[in-house]
């Protein structure tokens, strides 16, 4: 019986390629569905559904994250052209994964935290507020006013 070594053997029993482009397609689908799921959190306003939802999102990903680091410890240091195609495409697959985590934890803890990270798109930007300010400021009634709007009304 010969020995081989890991890589060779995880290459010679399982089409990398295919199982990449699997994968690939699975994290694509499980990104999209999130994003479908917070336009429907912000159309619907149940961001508690969505929110109960974060704990098994988190070990998602993580669980990607750590596929790929597996997968790319095995074919690193290959010189193999096909291996060195597919460990880019590990990379790039890596680093999208990990900037989408990223982006979501550990910011995400309470449904507050959830709703602040759905308005953030949705939200301009302090150049973006200074340029509508510098295009439509207030009316000049409003500083003419001698009135508080905000203090409470007295009883009479």
């Amino acid at each position: 019986m010969t020995v081989t070594s890991l890589p060779t053997l995880f290459s010679a029993t399982m089409n990398l390629p295919e199982l990449l482009a699997g994968f690939e397609i699975s994290v694509h689908e499980t990104i999209r569905k999130w994003e479908e799921l917070c336009k429907e959190t912000l159309r619907t306003g149940d961001s508690e559904a969505h929110h109960a939802h974060r704990d098994g999102y988190e070990t998602i990903l993580s669980g990607y994250l750590q596929m790929l680091e597996g997968c790319l410890r095995i074919t690193r240091f290959h010189t193999d052209r096909d291996l060195v195609e597919l460990t880019a495409r590990m990379d790039a697959l890596r680093d999208q994964v990990a900037t989408h985590y990223n982006t979501l934890f550990p910011r995400w803890q309470t449904l507050d935290d959830l709703e602040c990270i759905l308005l953030a798109p949705l939200t301009p930007s302090k150049e973006q507020m200074d340029m509508i300010v510098a295009n439509y400021p207030p009316p000049q009634s409003w500083f003419e006013e001698t009135i508080d709007p905000f203090e409470p009304e007295k009883a009479s």
